[in-house]
């Protein structure tokens, strides 16, 4: 897809890498897909007093050992007076264990983005950011976007739970009375 299937040009961002040849990296790709109003942090300290004053309608953060994007997240998802509470934001990090990747969805990060990573990659997280737009789900120990990517429909007949072992009888035929 090219970048102008969407006129990004009014998107508020806010990028937070401590890497500043990253930062200017990711401005210059964002300039690319036309966004202009981009807001940098260094810092975890740094993204908290951005987010604190305005809202961004995406926000790009990194995940180290030493750039705890995932805790930041979290927080921020939980705090119900954050002005970004509901912001998509794309996590990135040269750490791609799985692990890494479940914690950041369970932190309520919308995407992943893997380190390197390159200007058609940070594309399309924003694209499927755009066109698959999730569900917040709340409960009480997580608030985020629905973690489900699949559209599958609910599960009928013997597949569905609570059924258990009577319902998977009858499917196979045995056990069935007729």
């Amino acid at each position: 897809m090219s970048a102008n299937t969407y006129d990004l040009s009014g998107l508020s961002v806010l990028v937070a890498d401590k890497n500043m040849q990253m930062r200017r990296l990711m401005r210059s790709v964002l300039r690319e897909l036309n966004i202009r109003m981009v807001t940098e942090a260094a810092g975890t300290e740094e993204v908290y007093t951005h987010i604190a004053g305005k809202p961004f309608d995406l926000i790009f953060i990194e995940w180290a050992p030493d750039f705890d994007g995932i805790a930041v997240v979290r927080q921020v998802r939980r705090d119900p007076s954050a002005a970004s509470r509901y912001t998509p934001v794309i996590l990135m990090s040269a750490y791609t264990e799985l692990q890494h990747v479940l914690d950041a969805r369970d932190a309520g990060a919308n995407e992943f983005l893997a380190k390197p990573f390159t200007a058609k990659l940070i594309y399309s997280r924003v694209h499927a950011i755009i066109e698959s737009h999730r569900p917040f789900v709340k409960c009480k120990v997580y608030f985020g976007p629905d973690r489900r990517r699949k559209k599958d429909p609910p599960p009928d007949g013997w597949e569905r739970r609570g059924q258990g072992d009577k319902a998977a009888k009858d499917k196979t035929g045995g056990d069935k009375k007729e």
